[in-house]
Formats: C-alpha cells, structure tokens, sequence
C-alpha cells in the first residue's frame, strides 16, 4: 500500500480507522503503529489471514504525514511475475529506457468497475501478456470493446480512451496534486448552493462516478465560490453498493458534475435530491463553477432556482399585465 505525493489540504473527508479490542497486547501494537507512521519508513505488517492486517495499514497512512493523499491497497497476487516490478512499483514515460506506460492502475482507475486484475485479463485477450509498449501501441478502441468475449462492450467510449491513454504513456507524468480547500461556514454565503464535481487528477472535473478517485466539493453563490473540501472515495468501504456509497458522499450536494455516469448509479444520485449534470469533455472544475456562477448571477432558470430553494412563487417568470379600468 502507498499514498499518493502532495500538498497537504484540509476538508478532506473519510472515516476514522477504528480498531476495536480489549487486550493490552492490542493497545501496545496500536501504539507502535503510530509510532511507526510519523517516521515515515516503510512498514511491513504481516500476520495471519483476519488478523486486521488491512486495519493497521490503514491506520499507518492515516496517521503518517502523506494522510492527505490516496490509500491505493494492490492485490499482488494478481498481477504477472513478468510485469510486477513495472506495474507495482510503476514508472513514467523516459524515466529509463523503455519505460512508455504510465502503468495499469491509472488505467483501470479511469475504467468504471475495473481494477488492475481484471484490465490485465482483457488486455492479456486483447495484445497478450506482458502489455508491452509495441503491442499497445495499435491498440484501439474497438480492439479494447470486443477483447475478453466483450467484457468492455457497454463501457463509455471516453472512459475506454481515457484508459488507452494511460496504457500508452499520454497522459505524462503522474497525476496534478490536489488544490488546497477554503474554511466554510455556513453562514458565511447566503443564498449559495453547495456542487459536488467527479474528479481524478488534481482540480479538474474529469470523473466517471462509478470509478473517479474523489469529489470536488464547491460552495457557490452569485458572488463567490469555495472550494470547501475534497472528498475522498474509500474503495474498501463501498461494500456490495458501490453507487450508494459515493452518492453519500454527495448527498448533502445541489448539483453534481461528472464526466459519466450509468443508469442505476444516476438513480441513486438523484433519490439525494441533487440535480446530475454530465460533462463528457470534461475540463478544470473551477471553470465550471465560474459558469454556473454566472448563471446564477443573472437570474437562475426554474430548475435550479428550484435547486437552490426557492418558493414556486419566486420561480414565476411572467410579468403581470397592466391594470385594466374596471368596466361597471
């Protein structure tokens, strides 16, 4: 496991590692783990199978100083021997010779429901294993949809073309850092509405909702925008209901903005009351919210005035004709 470098934000929401016990042995441990985690060295837990390996690892990142950034948790064991040490440790392109490819997990993270093992099990159909450089370069589309008895097929040609320019090194080096977050209260901006943007790379809003790696938070009023907090998805804590997971993390959101999203995902969005906006193309968040900004400022349309609370009567948009002498 390993954390993603950075800047050191504030806002950034997840749950607290809690490790339940009662035994003094235990506490020693959890001690020595925090320890551990301001030292900054590596770390190696090892223990038996449901021993709570996991829990203290989690712990470790969330008390080291790279907190702020992402917890990536690998499975190993599902990636080749031909290829572990590229994929693993990861590389960017020119950093040796050979090196073309940013590595399968940025891959697999642009693709909805898709980790590395199961990119690799198509990629193994589609160009064979190890995915070197020369044999993704004519990789397509199309070759990508139809590999692995179609496994992709109802996959989001832009989701696909993401995860092929990751595959083939276009994306540069590693991802933009995260922005930094402004203090909110809630007092602070009347008349605002609170929008919540798909991300994975630094502050643009570029995130499929099924697989972005965090949500933008904004305050937004005619006047003034913030970005209030960033919030993390935590893949271990979405269970067997992924989408409810992440549309609880937005559930306190008027609008939000992504770059796709699936049907049954896109229900459970909207069951929180807030208002799905797709982006395809993608683009910097902050212009985003600079245009809905500007919309708000000359008069919001019925539908988000809705959104952002007013009365039926305030979303009228007709003037009253003139009073007419009364005929008697």
């Amino acid at each position: 496991a390993g954390a993603a470098a950075g800047p050191r934000p504030t806002g950034l929401r997840r749950a607290p590692v809690r490790i339940v016990h009662v035994s003094s042995r235990m506490r020693d441990l959890i001690q020595l783990t925090d320890a551990f985690a301001d030292s900054g060295e590596p770390v190696l837990v090892t223990g038996e199978t449901g021993t709570g390996k996991e829990l203290f690892a989690r712990r470790l990142h969330e008390k080291s100083t790279r907190r702020h950034g992402e917890l990536v948790c690998v499975n190993v064991t599902a990636i080749p021997e031909s290829i572990f040490e590229r994929e693993f440790f990861g590389h960017t392109k020119g950093s040796f010779s050979g090196a073309e490819s940013d590595g399968i997990g940025l891959a697999a993270r642009a693709l909805p429901d898709t980790d590395a093992a199961r990119l690799l099990r198509v990629l193994g159909d589609a160009v064979g294993l190890p995915p070197s450089a020369a044999r993704l370069a004519g990789l397509s589309v199309k070759d990508l949809k139809s590999a692995g008895d179609g496994e992709f097929a109802d996959l989001d040609n832009a989701a696909i073309k993401a995860a092929l320019a990751c595959l083939k090194g276009e994306f540069g080096a590693a991802a933009e850092a995260l922005p930094g977050t402004v203090e909110y209260r809630d007092e602070d901006m009347p008349n605002s509405i609170r929008v919540a943007c798909a991300s994975n790379n630094g502050a643009m809003l570029d995130g499929h909702f099924g697989s972005c790696s965090r949500f933008l938070i904004f305050q937004v009023s005619a006047t003034e925008q913030r970005l209030i907090e960033i919030r993390c998805v935590d893949d271990a804590r979405t269970g067997d209901d992924k989408n409810s997971y992440r549309a609880s993390l937005v559930a306190d959101c008027q609008i939000v903005f992504v770059a796709s999203i699936g049907g049954p995902a896109a229900a459970k969005v909207v069951r929180t009351g807030a208002h799905l906006i797709k982006r395809p193309g993608g683009g910097p968040a902050k212009d985003e919210v600079s245009t809905l900004q500007q919309v708000i400022a000359k008069g919001a349309p019925p539908w988000l005035a809705k959104v952002m609370g007013d009365s039926p009567y305030q979303r009228i948009r007709f003037k009253q004709p003139a009073e007419e002498g009364v005929i008697g």
